[in-house]
């Protein structure tokens, strides 16, 4: 019997739809356990890049920009302390395709977020995931 193996991008979209929310490092070190049996965070940053093809495409990071960072040349940059990651739409379908290959069914509950998601963000939408996102990791 061959053994069904998911692609990188379909395990991440799974992941994804069962934990929501996380680090993108905490999917990186899963995909690298999937592939190689080791939780290793170094590998597969490829598929966060913000100029690669998956990043607001299948998935979008809603976590907010609190952290000043001092740039070498002077300047300064907010960014996230920890990454908040969320599906869209079309990586919820991704991650359904791929529970189907493991013979699995179909999730059908796409989240309200999703289907907000698809929309230009609001300030008051946007403060709701940051609730939510900060809920998950006190929890």
């Amino acid at each position: 019997m061959k053994k069904l193996k998911l692609t990188n991008v379909e395990y991440i979209a799974l992941k994804m739809q069962e934990h929501p929310g996380r680090s993108q490092r905490w999917y990186r070190g899963m995909v690298e356990q999937y592939r190689h049996g080791v939780f290793n965070s170094e590998h597969n940053v490829s598929y966060f890049n913000r100029s690669g093809g998956y990043r607001d495409r299948l998935w979008r990071d809603v976590a907010t920009k609190d952290v000043v960072d001092k740039m070498p040349w002077g300047g300064t940059k907010t960014k996230a302390r920890k990454g908040c990651l969320h599906l869209t739409k079309a990586g919820w379908n991704v991650a359904n395709r791929a529970r189907v290959k493991l013979g699995l069914e179909p999730r059908d509950d796409i989240p309200w977020c999703i289907r907000v998601m698809e929309l230009p963000l609001q300030p008051v939408i946007l403060e709701r995931w940051i609730k939510e996102c900060s809920e998950d990791e006190v929890n």
